[in-house]
């Protein structure tokens, strides 16, 4: 679908979310709070406050993505 935009069009904003949308895929099946965290989403949830994330679910994810692309 990026294809159609010119690369101006694509914004920090589109790419920020559109890793988002890939994480939560069926390919990639990142969990949803690890998304929520590595967009920088708040939460409302009463367990983050005694549960201290683990941050390397957000490089793995990070990892997960990139993977997607063939960056040769």
């Amino acid at each position: 679908w990026i294809a159609k935009y010119k690369q101006e069009d694509f914004t920090f904003y589109s790419a920020r979310h559109s890793w988002g949308t890939i994480a939560c895929s069926k390919k990639c099946k990142v969990d949803s709070k690890v998304v929520t965290i590595g967009l920088c989403h708040a939460s409302n949830s009463v367990d983050d406050i005694y549960i201290n994330f683990d941050w390397e679910q957000l490089w793995d994810a990070q990892e997960t993505v990139l993977k997607v692309f063939n960056w040769k």
